[in-house]
């Protein structure tokens, strides 16, 4: 084979090569974009106020959904509402009170801790 007739059969190669580049790009920049969406509390309607990961697999966060404050427990099997806690007060500031929200997050997670674990004991006792 000439060296000329190499040539076209590798135009389309290249321009194949180049469309799936860009799409590529394109995907990354759009999970970029999402990620930093989802995983930053956005500024819409449902934020994520704090997270508190419990152990690998699991944790609870403080949403904000409007004016409601919801703590939530993740898992494998799904999500769980643990309370709906108080508004806060229209003239609060945006930043809470870190050791007393500390300690109520930290209270509520040992809460979906314990009824986690109760209702893993009680899944393992099972027939």
């Amino acid at each position: 084979m000439s060296e000329t007739s190499l040539a076209p059969d590798l135009l389309p190669l290249l321009r194949g090569l180049a469309s799936l580049g860009l799409v590529l790009a394109v995907v990354v920049v759009a999970g970029w974009l999402l990620r930093r969406r989802i995983g930053g509390g956005g500024s819409g309607a449902l934020r994520i106020d704090e997270r508190l990961v419990v152990s690998r697999n699991l944790q609870v966060l403080l949403l904000r959904v409007g004016s409601r404050r919801l703590l939530v427990g993740a898992g494998e099997r799904g999500v769980s509402l643990i309370a709906e806690l108080d508004p806060e007060p229209a003239g609060a500031p945006a930043a809470p009170d870190e050791a007393g929200a500390a300690d109520g997050l930290l209270a509520a997670a040992e809460r979906f801790r314990g009824v986690l674990g109760h209702a893993l004991r009680a899944r393992r006792s099972a027939p």
